[in-house]
């Protein structure tokens, strides 16, 4: 063999073991399983995921929030999200149900401490929408007995539940990951 086909067949080799090497690290990083955790099971959590995972945070998080007797659905994001795209990178959604009690978080895959985060966040919409301190209506919000009207809606990260709803997540998501991974 000539040495210039040995030398590119070496770099070959070398840029296989690497790719595989980074693929066997993010594999094995991602696979870092939670504690063993008893669950209250004080809420029904149906997850239509293909992360497993995902009722195990949000039955933990609601059990840290002191929120009992609710029905919360996890499924992928569903519907076009172009619009608030151009307002903010949306991870999930929360969403009230027909019922009282039932709420629907509709979230996109990333990794788990990710997902963590962005449910921690949810979760606080859905212990204020539970608590009655934020009530949502087709054209404004209620909050705190204020009525914010659609056309008078502050900035997305002014508003004053997602203000509430990042700094209480922060608090819950390092609860949540504690309880999960500590």
């Amino acid at each position: 063999m000539e040495r210039s086909t040995k030398y590119i067949i070496g770099i070959a080799i070398v840029m296989i073991l690497a790719v595989s090497f980074i693929i066997y690290n993010s594999y094995r990083q991602e696979q870092v399983h939670f504690n063993k955790v008893e669950l209250s099971h004080q809420n029904h959590i149906i997850n239509r995921t293909d992360l497993p995972y995902l009722d195990t945070i949000v039955s933990v998080g609601l059990d840290e929030l002191d929120v009992v007797g609710i029905t919360v659905m996890i499924t992928p994001v569903t519907f076009d999200v172009s619009r608030f795209e151009r307002e903010y990178k949306l991870s999930a959604f929360t969403l009230e149900g027909y019922a009282n009690s039932q709420y629907l978080i509709q979230i996109r895959s990333s990794d788990k401490q990710s997902i963590i985060e962005t449910i921690s966040h949810e979760l606080i919409h859905i212990k204020q929408l539970n608590l009655d301190i934020l009530k949502t209506e087709d054209t404004y919000v209620i909050w705190y007995n204020d009525t914010i009207y659609s056309d008078d809606m502050v900035e997305y990260l002014l508003r004053p539940w997602e203000t509430n709803a990042f700094e209480d997540g922060e608090i819950l998501e390092n609860k949540i990951t504690n309880k999960l991974y500590k």
